[in-house]
């Protein structure tokens, strides 16, 4: 079975070292498999792709020009990968501390599932035994890996595994979106095309939740920034937030979307801390 392994990164070079090397640590004791990693640097300027290209000479690494941010990265990772004909895809983040039994507990769980499907693998905080991202119920609630299969609604892109057949009847992650929003968009499309998605059977590595800390969610920033960050790439910038609620929702999406972007705005402008 081919698979092929995503990723996408920027400036955080021992965190992509680390994650480069558990995974080909992974694929050398995993048979009946062959593998290729892809990865796109977005502009690193911090040696990241450097010593990719001196450490790991087998990844396939797209080098990009800057400001892709997330989604647009995976796709032009995605994409590429797409070319070569893959049986099974799994997108990861170069962030996770990846178990040394992550790879076959996703493969493990996509072949128990069987072939058209997506398999999402939850991850712990770093410190703590808490789910941080993984699989998601219609409520949004995150769901703990309990041993066995178990379906969920949305999906966090930090471990996922899916196959041809699903790249075949929808394609990759869309490039409209600029950092966030992808990895749900996916799901959707995903759940409306037929395709069910599972929590795999164990937790596959360790991931603290994205702090708050500068963004526009701090109230210890100024407001005037804090509007300029809610609306910049790693907010939610206007286009990509429109296109999410419009695409699952439908026309009261445009309702939604009003309400969060009012809302959101009322909470900076009286200093309050968005969680």
């Amino acid at each position: 079975m081919k698979v092929a392994v995503i990723f996408c990164c920027y400036n955080r070079k021992s965190m992509t070292k680390r994650c480069l090397e558990q995974l080909y640590e992974q694929t050398a004791g995993l048979e009946g498999y062959t593998f290729q990693v892809y990865v796109c640097d977005d502009h690193s300027d911090d040696g990241t792709t450097e010593m990719i290209e001196k450490d790991f000479p087998d990844v396939c690494l797209l080098k990009s020009g800057g400001n892709l941010y997330w989604c647009k990265s995976m796709h032009m990772a995605m994409n590429s990968a797409k070319e070569d004909d893959y049986d099974v895809y799994i997108m990861i983040n170069d962030d996770v501390d990846f178990d040394k039994c992550a790879l076959h507990i996703m493969l493990d769980s996509y072949n128990k599932a069987g072939a058209g499907c997506g398999i999402v693998g939850a991850v712990k905080a770093v410190s703590e035994e808490v789910c941080t991202y993984g699989g998601r119920n219609k409520d949004g609630k995150l769901i703990e890996p309990n041993g066995d299969l178990q379906e969920c609604e949305w999906t966090n892109w930090n471990c996922f595994l899916i196959d041809r057949t699903v790249v075949e009847k929808i394609g990759i992650i869309d490039d409209k979106y600029r950092h966030a929003w992808g990895d749900f968009d996916y799901s959707f499309r995903m759940r409306k095309a037929g395709f069910k998605i599972y929590v795999a059977a164990d937790y596959v590595g360790r991931c603290d939740v994205n702090s708050n800390k500068g963004s526009y969610k701090d109230q210890t920033v100024a407001k005037k920034i804090r509007l300029k960050k809610l609306f910049g790439p790693k907010g939610m910038p206007f286009g990509s937030y429109m296109r999410y609620h419009i695409r699952v929702f439908g026309k009261t999406g445009i309702l939604k979307y009003l309400y969060g972007y009012g809302s959101l705005i009322g909470y900076i402008l009286m200093g309050k801390e968005i969680r």
